[in-house]
């Protein structure tokens, strides 16, 4: 696993260990087809990776010129993962990481209490567990809580 593109280009990425089922990164030719449809949109751009695992998605943002990045997972192992790989890739990054259970209805409103000042995001990265069908749910969460929005 690697950044595809940008500043990182290369740079490999710490990955979960061997049997951690709960963290499944985005392979590298799937972030590297969704940042060439994005082309130069994450350029100063503001990034929200949900269920981030390795932080992947965020990363190749950042390494495509995304000015910062809020990466939130709930498992203590995948904010170990993203810290080691923003120090890897980024040390100097602007990049928060928050725990959150993203599963839970209040979750985008638990969210914006942890994080008063950023209230917009101009590409929200969601990629959760496929089989707790869990994309509906929150994309139709941050879009009435005002987080895709201006």
């Amino acid at each position: 696993m690697r950044i595809t593109g940008g500043s990182a280009k290369g740079r490999h990425l710490i990955g979960p260990k061997a049997g951690w089922r709960f963290i499944r990164p985005t392979g590298d030719r799937v972030r590297e087809a969704l940042f060439n449809i994005l082309g130069d949109e994450a350029a100063g751009s503001t990034i929200l990776d949900l269920y981030a695992g390795t932080g992947a998605l965020g990363l190749e943002a950042l390494s495509r010129g995304a000015e910062t990045a809020v990466f939130v997972d709930q498992s203590r192992q995948a904010l170990e993962l993203i810290h080691g790989n923003l120090t890897n890739c980024f040390p100097t990054a602007r990049a928060s990481l928050q725990q959150l259970n993203l599963s839970r209805e209040d979750s985008i409103e638990r969210l914006k209490k942890k994080m008063p000042d950023q209230l917009f995001f101009d590409i929200i990265f969601l990629d959760p567990p496929y089989e707790k069908k869990l994309a509906e749910k929150n994309a139709g969460n941050g879009r009435k809580r005002g987080l895709a929005e201006r």
